[in-house]
C-alpha cells in the first residue's frame, strides 16, 4: 500500500472515530454528529488540522471541536442579525 494511501486511510478512520466520539459526548447518534460536525465546519477542521490533532486524545479534540463550531455558529448568527 502506498504512503499516500495509508495516510489518506489514517484520516478517514481518525475522522469517523472523532465523530463517534462527539455523538458519544453529546448524545447524539452518529449521524446527528456528522451533520452537526459538517454544518458547523467541524468535519473541515478536523481535516485541515489532521496533522496536529491525532496526536491529541479524542476528548481534546471534541473540545476543539465544539470551540470552532459555536465560534462558527455565532457567527453565522451575527451576520443574520446585520441583515
Amino acid at each position: 500500500m502506498s504512503r499516500e494511501l495509508n495516510n489518506e486511510r489514517n484520516k478517514i478512520n481518525f475522522t469517523v472515530a472523532c465523530v463517534n466520539a462527539f455523538a458519544e459526548t453529546y448524545n447524539m447518534n452518529v449521524k446527528e454528529a456528522y451533520r452537526y460536525l459538517r454544518d458547523f465546519k467541524g468535519i473541515e477542521f478536523l481535516k485541515d488540522f489532521y496533522d496536529v490533532e491525532h496526536d491529541l486524545a479524542y476528548a481534546e479534540v471534541i473540545g476543539y471541536n465544539r470551540d470552532n463550531e459555536q465560534r462558527e455558529h455565532m457567527n453565522e448568527v451575527k451576520q443574520k442579525e446585520r441583515e
